[in-house]
């Protein structure tokens, strides 16, 4: 590394603490976090998430203690958690620390990371499992609709309009994740809606238009257990799955939960209104559902909050078959061998929506602690 490169990595956190809004006080405190962050190992780039998170945390967690918070923050673990995932002073070691997750040593072959960046590879690098994808009909970018999977011309407008008139079309932006940048389209009765909000044809021809690097799919029907557990109006279930590439024993399924959404949470995943639930590897069987309020607050809960349908023990359909695909996959992409996919059920079997080689396991860890599956500590050398 040259003197350059060396300054420029010894002011980074001075650099990020600058940019961020808030007073003194708040500059200071993610100063303090983005340094500890650097210290440990965290990866340039993921240096302002943490940092972001403990300062967070530090003023907005109100259950757990300052003492607390910065016992919890110096070994990798952010306040939110603790509660979320029934953390303690004892048992910490079994969950995954930040500064290891987030280690630049832990990106598994920074090669192949790129690939799982974009949505638009994900149908690529699973071609031989088309049949568990939703169906792709057009790319959006610089103004151009072009067709996916052998269409022998570009599409327009119009017959994008065509097709939300026949079926409901998802769009979703090929980066970022958490359902931000997802727009569903659908058409009722002479109508059209937008995320379920009824729209004319100029409004939704002008947020196609507006729309750039973004996927046009299929939106993708769950299976009825699902649809009559979470009601109308809530986001398809997501199953999110956590397998290891195992050099001795292969492709290993070691972790699995279901997101179900509500009223509250409405179409995109992983905020207010998303329900948590572990499922059982061996069954299927879903277990211990977990409600998140808001940010900070997670409740555990018995039954569906718009339904009142009681979801321990419910079993997810075919999940015999689920297992066989997402071990296939793993053993189909060995060279990143800690691969989270998010997967929805569906009447005829499964929908791979994304996979990602360094995607997060912090919203399964209340269900299945890291550190306790000796493969996912292997993976990230953890000892």
């Amino acid at each position: 590394m040259g003197l350059r490169s060396k300054i420029k990595k010894v002011l980074l956190p001075y650099s990020l603490a600058f940019k961020q809004e808030g007073g003194a006080i708040f500059k200071l405190k993610y100063l303090h976090y983005a340094k500890l962050a650097q210290r440990r190992g965290v990866i340039d780039f993921r240096i302002d998430r943490v940092a972001g998170e403990y300062t967070h945390d530090w003023f907005n967690v109100k259950d757990v203690s300052q003492e607390d918070k910065e016992w919890f923050c110096q070994r990798g673990i952010a306040p939110y958690k603790l509660h979320w995932y029934g953390i303690t002073k004892e048992n910490y070691k079994d969950y995954l620390s930040d500064f290891v997750f987030y280690n630049s040593n832990n990106y598994m072959d920074k090669r192949f990371m790129d690939l799982f960046e974009h949505k638009l590879n994900t149908y690529i690098m699973l071609a031989p499992f088309v049949k568990n994808q939703p169906i792709h009909y057009y790319y959006k970018r610089n103004g151009q609709y072009l067709p996916i999977g052998g269409g022998s011309k570009n599409g327009t407008l119009e017959d994008v309009l065509h097709l939300i008139q026949r079926e409901s079309v998802a769009a979703k932006s090929c980066l970022g994740g958490h359902g931000k940048g997802f727009y569903k389209f659908h058409y009722d009765q002479g109508q059209y809606f937008l995320n379920n909000q009824l729209c004319s044809e100029g409004e939704i021809a002008k947020k196609l238009d507006e729309l750039d690097d973004y996927i046009l799919t299929e939106y993708v029907k769950p299976h009825h257990v699902f649809s009559e557990i979470c009601g109308d109006g809530a986001f398809p279930p997501a199953i999110r799955c956590i397998t290891v590439y195992d050099g001795n024993d292969g492709a290993q399924l070691t972790t699995a939960i279901i997101r179900l959404g509500s009223k509250e949470g409405g179409l995109v995943t992983d905020y207010h209104g998303t329900i948590y639930c572990g499922i059982e590897i061996e069954t299927g069987r879903l277990f211990k559902p977990i409600w998140r309020e808001n940010d900070t607050t997670y409740k555990h809960i018995v039954k569906h909050p718009d339904t009142h349908v009681e979801l321990d023990g419910i079993i997810v359909p075919n999940w015999e078959e689920l297992k066989t695909l997402i071990v296939s996959i793993s053993s189909h992409l060995p060279w990143t061998p800690y691969l989270v996919t998010d997967i929805i059920p569906t009447e005829d079997g499964f929908k791979v929506l994304e996979i990602n080689s360094h995607g997060q396991a912090r919203n399964c860890e209340a269900h299945y602690p890291f550190c306790l599956n000796k493969y996912q500590r292997k993976v990230f050398n953890i000892l």
